[in-house]
């Protein structure tokens, strides 16, 4: 299996707390896995879309 992740942090939700944004962003992917999804479209804190994750078996 692989878990892939990946997202930019070149926009503003990022300028003011790095840690937190990303800790947010993996807080949110964590829930939506053990909710049983397999992939999803990842956002920061204003909305905007910043990538995608998805999990995958071999």
């Amino acid at each position: 299996m692989k878990m892939r992740i990946e997202f930019d942090t070149d926009n503003a939700a990022f300028e003011d707390d790095f840690s937190l944004q990303v800790h947010e962003i993996l807080d949110e992917i964590s829930q939506q896995v053990v909710g049983g999804w397999r992939s999803g479209t990842i956002k920061d804190w204003n909305g905007a879309t910043v990538g995608q994750w998805t999990h995958e078996e071999a």
